[in-house]
């Protein structure tokens, strides 16, 4: 056998050596590749607070989701700013613009609800046309005077409303709300939550759900469409 052939039969193995870990490299960064996809979607799922509601259609304003289906809700019982028992059942004859939130949030609620004071400013003599709602998901620290005297400086006609974790675990699954506590480095905690926005037409029945960011024109525009029950 010459010294060519002794080589190139040394050299086979190296070379299906070599040609495995190179599959196997494409192989591990393409599972790398997917993976950091997923959690790119997941992170911006949750940024855009998108629902796992049936949503088809967006709404008269361009900016929410129309609900495929809708029905009405669930009639859940809280508390609000006054102390007193509230149903969502109260609600029903106006449109009402919801959202979850906390008075110690440094930016999606205050931005949120000065929007919604911004939509019932452009409805002019239609504004007491429209419920705004905000559900306190820090039962904590959020009492009774806290979330009266929070809404009272974007507009006093707000309603402000608490429950423990209990009633606001099942309030959660129907408006596919997220929230959890999280202790900052510096002592203390703040809440991370969903920051969607959701319009409930006159009948009770939930009938946009919006993203974070949504400009109050917008709201009134869509509001004007289910003033009518």
């Amino acid at each position: 056998m010459s010294s060519e052939s002794i080589s190139t039969q040394l050299l086979a193995p190296r070379r299906n050596r070599r040609m495995l870990w190179a599959i196997l490299g494409v192989i591990v960064l393409a599972l790398v590749a997917v993976g950091g996809f997923s959690l790119f979607e997941a992170r911006r799922d949750a940024q855009a607070g998108r629902s796992s509601l049936v949503l088809s259609g967006t709404s008269p304003s361009g900016t929410g989701s129309l609900v495929a289906n809708p029905h009405p809700l669930t009639d859940f019982a809280l508390t609000d700013a006054d102390g007193q028992p509230f149903a969502l059942s109260t609600l029903r004859g106006k449109p009402t613009l919801l959202f979850f939130g906390f008075t110690q949030c440094p930016d999606l609620c205050p931005t949120t609800l000065a929007e919604f004071k911004g939509a019932k400013r452009a409805l002019g003599a239609d504004a007491d046309k429209l419920q705004v709602v905000f559900i306190s998901v820090d039962p904590d620290h959020d009492t009774n005077a806290t979330i009266k005297r929070y809404l009272a400086a974007f507009d006093p006609s707000f309603i402000g409303l608490r429950g423990d974790d209990a009633v606001l675990s099942k309030v959660a699954s129907e408006y596919d709300l997220t929230y959890r506590k999280v202790t900052l480095p510096s002592g203390g905690y703040t809440v991370d939550h969903t920051a969607t926005a959701f319009l409930i037409d006159a009948r009770g029945q939930l009938r946009v759900v919006y993203p974070y960011g949504i400009p109050a024109s917008a709201f009134a525009k869509d509001t004007r469409t289910f003033f009518t029950p």
